[in-house]
């Protein structure tokens, strides 16, 4: 199991491609979705909005109060590709998976396409 998710949910009977809303990219995680269940797996580290820093190479993203983030800064766009990159090894870890969607901005997960014996 890997050790960065802290939950893994099944959304039952609602994974059907129809009801997705996906990038032409995500088509083969759309066709896979099919045939197998779409689960959302919310990783352990803070998403965009509560990141207050603390690696040394990606700055604080957290916003002040009565503040909004900016998608666009340096800072928030290295942040969520770094929560992405988490996510492809959290798939990598346990063996595939076809990942439709990074959630980072308020919430630190994916969705993505797993089989049974990919979910712990």
């Amino acid at each position: 199991m890997c050790a960065g998710i802290a939950l893994c949910l099944i959304l039952p009977g609602a994974a059907h491609a129809d009801d997705l809303s996906v990038d032409q990219g995500f088509a083969a995680g759309v066709a896979a979705a099919k045939r197998s269940p779409v689960y959302v797996v919310q990783m352990s580290d803070d998403p965009v909005v509560a990141y207050r820093g603390g690696n040394g190479r990606l700055k604080r993203t957290r916003p002040g109060d009565g503040d909004k983030i900016n998608p666009n800064s340096r800072a928030v766009r290295a942040y969520a590709a770094h929560l992405d990159a988490t996510h492809d090894a959290a798939l990598a870890e346990v063996g595939g998976g076809t990942k439709i969607y990074d959630y980072h901005y308020s919430f630190n997960g994916f969705a993505a396409v797993l089989t049974a014996d990919l979910v712990p």
